[in-house]
């Protein structure tokens, strides 16, 4: 009798440890992920770190009327802008601000003065948005 009850309480045991570390595996394998996805993000974003897109000027004028300087300590190459009216993009640069205090016009017409707003955004060659520059209110020409 006492024979059987041992072997009860060792298949237990070994069950129970089996258990456990089926659990340390699935908690393991989320955690592992998690890293991953983060690890990517940074690597991602890192070349967002010190690149600013500021509007100079916004005005009403027919042409060119919005000019773009970029602006930090970013070295990210092939860096494309992005502008955004009212708070919704409008355009995109065709050419690229590889170099830090270099500038780009836009044209957008038939913006009206003292009430929209403008803002520039730099956009790493893989897609990814960085941090928008601050709003600028539209001027008269």
């Amino acid at each position: 009798m006492n024979s059987k009850r041992a072997q009860s309480e060792v298949i237990t045991t070994v069950l129970i440890i089996l258990l456990v570390l089926a659990a340390i595996i699935i908690v393991w394998q989320v955690v592992q992920g998690t890293l991953k996805q983060g690890q990517i993000s940074i690597e991602t974003k890192k070349n967002c770190i010190g690149l600013d897109m500021n509007v100079l000027k916004a005005t009403n004028a027919t042409s060119n009327n919005i000019l773009v300087r970029r602006e930090g300590t970013s070295t990210a190459k092939g860096i494309k802008t992005q502008i955004l009216l009212n708070d919704k993009l409008n355009a995109t640069s065709d050419g690229f601000l590889d170099q830090v205090y270099t500038t780009a016009n836009f044209s957008i017409r038939g913006l009206n003065a003292s009430v929209d707003q403008v803002q520039a955004v730099g956009i790493l060659p893989d897609g990814t948005p960085c941090s928008l520059g601050e709003k600028v209110t539209v001027t008269a020409a």
